[in-house]
């Protein structure tokens, strides 16, 4: 839960409902079997793993069959089984609501299932602001404003910082000082 919301961007729904067999560790990618307005408007999509949280996510698949074992069951079909009783069922959402709440408690932070999207959003927009078409693909949006408005908001820092470095590489020069007095810059801030 932890890992991979914010390694796939996906809705608490996508993954609550995802299979095992849906993530491929060879390609890194989540299929989204179950996608928002599943039946009319949405549309399956494979959802890629972002790199730094692939060991993770592999520690749980571990973890995961340790705890299958524990209840007597050889496998189960969904990425996050729930086995009570010997059973192969997904959660249902107050089930995983309250799977959500025993992780709260004993990680000790409180979060929210739907943070996991922007954050995933940020991270990736923060990292290349050129990616935003392809966080809106992955997020499963029709259109790429629904994804800039609401899920990646990009810090002034950062984008201060790459407004500098491209100003410094179209220059050509290290600004070192406030003021520019050379024959070529007339007076000026760099």
């Amino acid at each position: 839960m932890v890992a991979c919301y914010p390694a796939t961007g996906l809705r608490p729904s996508e993954l609550r409902l995802a299979h095992l067999e849906d993530l491929n560790t060879k390609k890194w990618t989540l299929y989204v079997r179950h996608p928002k307005g599943e039946g009319t408007y949405g549309q399956c999509r494979e959802a890629i793993v972002l790199p730094q949280y692939r060991g993770r996510i592999l520690q749980y698949l571990k973890e995961r069959a340790e705890h299958l074992r524990s209840m007597g069951l050889s496998s189960a079909t969904y990425l996050v089984p729930r086995c009570e009783g010997g059973k192969d069922e997904c959660y249902s959402a107050n089930a995983f609501t309250e799977l959500k709440a025993r992780v709260e408690r004993a990680s000790g932070v409180d979060f929210r299932l739907k943070d996991f999207r922007p954050t995933f959003a940020t991270m990736c927009v923060e990292l290349d602001p050129n990616l935003l078409t392809d966080v809106s693909v992955m997020l499963g949006h029709a259109d790429v404003k629904t994804t800039q408005r609401y899920y990646a908001q990009i810090s002034c820092d950062s984008a201060g910082r790459r407004l500098e470095a491209a100003w410094k590489k179209k220059l050509g020069v290290e600004c070192k000082n406030d003021l520019i007095e050379t024959e070529k810059y007339l007076s000026g801030y760099a």
